[in-house]
């Protein structure tokens, strides 16, 4: 959570929800996890992410990934904006960002986006060309040079593939 006070905010039920997710018992997390389609808000992100990353259990992982692929809650995009870099180094984050491409989220800071794109590799790149492409029309304008930046901060190392779709982000922030 990110503080006390959002824990303070949390109803009664909200709160044995985050007890039941962040628990050991996967059959809690699971029902946990299915709660939140009705009961979650914003909050939730941060906490659901660690339980993605941190559990072994691939049942948890796709309830996870379709609870974010149905999120129409544009609340949840600036807490995942927020904290996405944390997962950068983690092998499951392409799946999460294929969930961002199949959910209604409006993302307007591409930069999180832009700055995974540079070290992506080409499948991962894909998937984060489709996000930034599909919320180009909500971005923040004001971040369009650092995107660049970004995009093009390892292009030393890109594959042919990669380069393309890095020109062709480039047009996206020009």
């Amino acid at each position: 959570m990110n503080n006390t006070s959002d824990i303070n905010k949390l109803t009664k039920e909200q709160k044995q929800i985050l007890k039941d997710l962040l628990g050991n018992d996967e059959a809690k997390v699971l029902a946990s996890v299915k709660q939140l389609e009705h009961n979650g808000n914003s909050v939730f992100i941060k906490p659901l992410f660690d339980v993605y990353f941190q559990t072994e259990s691939s049942k948890i992982k796709n309830k996870i990934i379709e609870l974010i692929s149905n999120l129409k809650d544009n609340t949840a995009s600036s807490e995942i904006e927020r904290i996405i870099l944390d997962y950068r180094m983690h092998p499951d984050l392409k799946n999460l960002i294929t969930a961002f491409w199949e959910s209604s989220i409006h993302f307007t800071d591409m930069r999180p986006f832009c700055d995974l794109f540079s070290t992506a590799d080409d499948v991962m790149a894909i998937e984060l060309f489709s996000v930034i492409e599909q919320n180009n029309i909500y971005k923040n304008y004001e971040f369009n040079d650092r995107c660049i930046e970004l995009i093009f901060s390892k292009d030393n190392n890109y594959s042919e593939f990669k380069l393309k779709l890095a020109n062709e982000l480039k047009n996206f922030f020009i």
